[in-house]
């Protein structure tokens, strides 16, 4: 009995970790969960009413997205680059754990969508290298340049002159630079592998696999998808797990604020 309940407040916890689609009523469409072809949800945001594909968030606007494109690459453990959107369960890649560069293994996808587009940020460090995001992932980010002052942030929460983290040209598990240009773009595909680790390198970028929650905390939540892959497997070559989308309603209810990582 214990056991259960274990696994429902996990399960809970993973809502808000997921990536999510923002959509808004300029468009006029209508948008599809998964693959049952279900109308999404109507959000009052100040004076207008949308069409909100994953819910609404606080002041009832829709969610943003919490991704990566299909151009992004990976380093896999044979030392090849890989796309995004070529990347598989199994797949062992490199990250970062402890402060050391490590392997780990893609244990599943909580969001993949290879043909839908949404808007990413790119930061630019001064050394040229950029990292495609979207606003409310998490990423490591210092506002100096040691990585005792790295915390996981959301990306939109970076500013000009802090740091990201790197793994480029770097002696050590990973190093810092300085972001010198932030610009946007709509971009194809969205991605959230989960690996053993719950971080991944991104274009050689040092960011974690989750949004919206406190990292540690997010990957806490996410054992249960890591120790069951096959619960989502339905969902692994294109779309979103309902039992994912039903949950998120209840967790923005629950959650409390603290634990939040919106900006």
């Amino acid at each position: 009995m214990n056991f259960c309940v274990l696994l429902a407040v996990l399960g809970l916890f993973t809502i808000l970790v997921q990536c999510h689609v923002t959509r808004s009523d300029k468009s006029d469409r209508t948008y599809m969960l998964g693959r049952d072809r279900k109308r999404a949800p109507l959000c009052q945001c100040g004076s207008k009413v949308l069409v909100c594909y994953y819910g609404c968030k606080g002041g009832g606007c829709c969610r943003d997205a919490d991704c990566f494109p299909g151009d992004a690459h990976l380093l896999l453990d044979n030392g090849n680059l890989m796309e995004m959107r070529d990347l598989r369960s199994g797949h062992r890649i490199l990250t970062v754990e402890g402060g050391e560069r490590v392997l780990s293994e893609v244990k599943t996808f909580l969001h993949r969508e290879p043909y839908k587009n949404t808007t990413y940020l790119t930061l630019t460090t001064e050394q040229g290298n950029q990292l495609t995001i979207t606003g409310n992932h998490l990423l490591f980010a210092s506002t100096n340049n040691q990585s005792t002052g790295m915390e996981a942030r959301s990306a939109s929460s970076v500013k000009i002159g802090n740091y990201i983290f790197t793994t480029k040209s770097c002696p050590r598990g990973h190093c810092p630079e300085r972001v010198v240009q932030i610009s946007f773009a709509t971009k194809q595909g969205l991605y959230v592998p989960v690996t053993d680790a719950g971080t991944l390198v991104v274009d050689g970028m040092f960011v974690s696999c989750y949004s919206f929650i406190q990292h540690d905390l997010a990957h806490l939540s996410t054992v249960l998808y890591r120790s069951f892959p096959w619960i989502l497997e339905p969902w692994q070559q294109d779309g979103f797990s309902p039992i994912l989308s039903s949950l998120q309603s209840l967790g923005s209810v629950i959650l409390p604020t603290s634990v939040l990582r919106l900006g």
